[in-house]
């Protein structure tokens, strides 16, 4: 399980969203969520999940560490960069018993992208880079199915991803949801099947 761990956290961004041109400045502004009572909630984009206390959630300074980067650098700038274009991770939470990492992801793409590029083809593009990153980390085997699931009460594009790692059975779902010009890409990595569909059962679009 120790290294299976380790692998979990390794695949943090494994499902990366570089195919997409980067966009020129939106209007609408963005807000970076937050965390109480294991609750993750994001006003701007409408996304929250609730888990149980099984589940750690990093803090912005966690999380922009493994890029070498710390709040005071980015102090003031996390809106700013999302709204200029690029992808920024939320929020990011591991399973303190499972091993099982969680993260939420957001991108704003181009005008033009936003016409051309819905959540399959979105997925579609970033297929190629993550079997890539599966391949380098040793995971064998690997199948990626593209299917339509409820995700926070609506129809949406997934990825569900399996492989083998030192003959230990990995599993991978992806959700996307499109809104306007902005992804929002959720990612489960577990070595339980089964868990990845149960945790994205716990996210919601209201607080209502």
């Amino acid at each position: 399980m120790k290294r299976a761990t380790t692998l979990l956290l390794a695949l943090v961004m494994v499902f990366t969203l570089a195919a997409i041109s980067p966009a020129a400045r939106a209007e609408d502004n963005f807000g970076t969520g937050t965390i109480q009572d294991n609750v993750y909630w994001n006003e701007t984009m409408k996304i929250g999940c609730a888990l149980d206390e099984t589940w750690y959630f990093y803090s912005e300074e966690e999380i922009m560490e493994p890029n070498g980067l710390t709040a005071d650098m980015l102090e003031g700038k996390i809106s700013e960069m999302i709204e200029n274009g690029g992808a920024i991770t939320d929020m990011f939470a591991q399973n303190l018993e499972t091993g099982a990492t969680l993260n939420v992801v957001f991108e704003r793409v181009s005008l033009a992208n936003s016409l051309l590029c819905n959540e399959k083809n979105y997925i579609e593009a970033s297929i190629p880079t993550v079997e890539d990153a599966f391949a380098q980390l040793g995971i064998e085997n690997v199948k990626l199915t593209i299917q339509d699931m409820e995700f926070m009460g609506e129809t949406h594009c997934a990825v569900l991803i399996t492989g083998l790692y030192s003959d230990v059975p990995v599993y991978e779902q992806v959700a996307v949801v499109k809104d306007g010009r902005n992804f929002i890409v959720v990612t489960i990595f577990s070595v339980m099947e089964g868990e990845a569909e149960e945790v994205l059962s716990c996210f919601f679009n209201s607080l209502d």
